[in-house]
């Protein structure tokens, strides 16, 4: 039968002996070492056995009985010493929060934790487990010089973002290295508040805005916590990580990796609550970015409260996304209460149908007296209707198919659906969005209908539907006509799941459909 040795000694013992797993110009870089080696030679001092395993593992570093032997040394003298095992165990500590040596020592002391590192055959035959080095990624590839990231799958960038200034300034003092030399301290941020108020966009503006300043920028869509995985999962794949069979380990290697750097940034955009990330928090090296409508993040991340542009910024970006100026619009921005998904919205039927701001005010009091009520909204979804509702009318007269191609995608998950999705699926589509999906041009034609009007976002691959419009579509709906379309959407996915999700090929097609899976 096995017994695991104290997992501080088997740590120590192993660190010491650290050239027989590569790892010695990790180790160099920390400060503790030096402290580690001068503390257990004094311990042998006064004890001849300890004395014995250090001098042999001297001689013999790589030599995993000597190391075993080692250990087994340390775990005795400390079960007599509390206070050397106190101190063994703070600086062990230390090390694992180091930015280089970090992965190395919790690999290491990983293992000691679980009775993995040195066992104790039955015939008092002496065992050392010592796990490889880890693997290279594609970040060990980065040149000395570098303008930007060599690993991002960042959104488009917003053309039309506008003001914010006092906000991004906050976002990068706040996202800045720990003053602290030897350690690089996480610096995390969250971004809160109500829907439509910009708070994606801001991230988004961020991570593209100070790009040169990292190697790695990851967007993870974090609404369904049950999704976060995969995505983290996705980017161990980018590294050129191996898959392990449970995702909980790929993401551990990933970690290891991550750990040993610090130009890194992860954005967690639209996460519920910090509960849901607590599994996949990030290790304590680089910077992680969240948005959230939940204030309540004091625990893991400092807030940064968002809230709707002011006056002069929205009249700013209506200038600057219709490329004039009106007298109108400091009436229109204040209208719509500054919202920035509302100015958007607005902004993109102007610019569509040639509408005068004037106008445009006339049809949203027409359809919503209470906009006009004190200056501002009463809601933002209410403010979101009345433009969805002017936007539509316009819609159906221009492009028809367009408004049963929204509605589908206000069932799915907001982001990255793919476009595919429903090309590749006809049978299951009613009969006049199968006519349009089945004609390449009538499908063209809705999407860049939908995109102009700012209804949803468009890219290459997938589409996206901002959740307030989501919202706001399906409120509109009668109970039987919801129920036809919410059918329609969990056939269409039923359809789509690879026939084999045991086969790993099927695992990234799979994990593109599960946040839309998760809604059902």
């Amino acid at each position: 039968m096995t017994a695991p040795v104290d997992p501080p000694a088997s740590t120590a013992a192993s660190l010491l002996a650290a050239t027989a797993l590569g790892g010695q110009d990790q180790l160099a870089a920390w400060p503790g070492l030096a402290r580690l080696v001068a503390l257990l030679h004094d311990a042998a001092s006064a004890d001849p056995a300890l004395h014995t395993a250090l001098a042999a593992v001297a001689a013999a570093p790589e030599d995993p009985a000597e190391v075993a032997a080692l250990a087994h040394a340390v775990g005795a003298h400390t079960g007599k010493d509390s206070e050397l095992r106190n101190e063994l165990e703070g600086l062990l500590g230390q090390a694992e929060q180091h930015p280089t040596a970090g992965a190395l020592v919790t690999q290491i002391a990983g293992y000691a934790r679980v009775g993995k590192l040195v066992t104790i055959g039955r015939a008092g035959d002496i065992h050392v487990h010592l796990p490889p080095p880890p693997a290279a990624t594609v970040l060990d590839q980065l040149p000395p010089t570098r303008a930007g990231p060599l690993v991002a799958n960042l959104p488009r960038r917003n053309p039309n973002f506008t003001g914010r200034a006092d906000l991004l300034e906050q976002l990068h003092q706040r996202l800045q290295p720990g003053q602290a030399a030897a350690i690089v301290q996480v610096q995390t941020q969250t971004l809160h508040g109500l829907g439509g108020v910009g708070k994606t966009q801001l991230a988004l503006e961020y991570a593209h805005r100070h790009a040169a300043d990292y190697d790695l920028i990851w967007w993870v869509t974090a609404e369904q916590p049950a999704a976060i995985a995969s995505q983290l999962v996705a980017l161990a794949r980018r590294l050129g990580l191996p898959d392990h069979p449970e995702q909980a380990e790929t993401i551990g290697a990933l970690w290891d990796q991550l750990r040993q750097r610090d130009r890194w940034l992860l954005v967690f955009d639209n996460a519920e609550a910090p509960a849901d990330l607590r599994p996949w928090w990030p290790p304590d090296s680089g910077r992680v970015l969240v948005t959230s409508r939940d204030p309540i993040w004091a625990g893991p991340a400092s807030t940064l409260a968002v809230d709707v542009l002011l006056r002069t910024e929205a009249v700013a970006f209506l200038q600057h996304r219709l490329d004039r100026d009106d007298s109108a619009f400091d009436r229109l921005a204040a209208a719509l209460g500054a919202l920035p998904l509302a100015l958007e919205q607005a902004a993109a039927y102007l610019d569509e149908t040639a509408t005068t701001p004037n106008h445009y005010l006339t049809l949203l009091a027409t359809q919503a007296h209470e906009l006009f009520a004190l200056g501002r909204p009463a809601t933002t979804e209410q403010t979101i209707a009345t433009i969805w509702t002017v936007s539509l009318q316009r819609l159906r007269e221009q492009t028809p198919a367009a408004e049963d191609l929204l509605t589908l995608l206000c069932f799915l998950a907001p982001d990255a659906i793919p476009r595919t999705l429903l090309s590749d699926h006809l049978g299951v589509l009613p009969v006049r969005l199968h006519r349009v999906v089945n004609n390449r041009g009538s499908l063209d034609q809705a999407i860049a209908a939908l995109g102009r009007f700012s209804l949803v976002t468009v890219g290459e691959q997938a589409l996206g539907v901002h959740r307030l419009v989501q919202a706001v579509v399906r409120q509109t709906l009668r109970r039987r006509q919801e129920r036809r379309w919410a059918k329609v959407a969990v056939r269409l996915l039923a359809e789509a799941i690879p026939g084999n999700i045991n086969d790993p090929a099927a695992w990234p097609a799979c994990a593109e459909l599960l946040p839309h899976m998760l809604l059902w």
